[in-house]
């Protein structure tokens, strides 16, 4: 009886319902991402560390014997940025859609058209009288200024023709 009164507490539990679990799947996939790519790192600089290490019984008057390539090193490191750029990447958009309680790309697509077409009813402007005046005044500002720009074309033409 017990475990069917704690069942129904957890559906209720917005956090234990499927479309929680599915976003924070997400999350937790890239978690444990990040973890993997830190490993990877890791490893990768240590073992770079301990190879530039010298041989206990090497001497000390002898050139290294690390040969070092430097397009492989930089190669290397972008594929190292890059992995470690794109796990934190799916993490971030995990928890960012746990977050915002979105499931997909369709869900964001609702999302935005419902808040689009929210923002353009209220925007609706209505035409008050001081929308008049303003228009009427820039008219005339404009219409004075063609004026006067027509005699000058006029004089112009005038003086050129005399």
């Amino acid at each position: 009886m017990a475990s069917s009164l704690e069942s129904k507490d957890r559906l209720k539990n917005p956090l234990f319902n499927p479309r929680s679990r599915r976003q924070l799947s997400l999350t937790f996939a890239g978690a444990t991402f990040v973890a993997l790519s830190f490993f990877i790192t890791r490893r990768a600089i240590t073992r770079k560390n301990i190879s530039a290490i010298p041989l206990f019984y090497q001497p000390s008057n002898a050139p290294p014997r690390v040969h070092i390539n430097g397009h492989l090193e930089a190669f290397e490191a972008l594929t190292l940025a890059s992995l470690n750029l794109t796990s934190v990447a799916v993490f971030l958009t995990g928890g960012l859609m746990w977050a915002f309680d979105v499931e997909g790309v369709q869900d964001l697509k609702q999302r935005m058209m419902r808040i689009r077409m929210q923002r353009k009813a209220s925007t609706q402007t209505t035409y008050t009288e001081g929308d008049r005046e303003a228009e009427e005044w820039f008219s005339r500002y404009l219409l004075g200024r063609r004026r006067k720009e027509d005699l000058k074309a006029d004089r112009v033409a005038s003086k050129s023709t005399s």
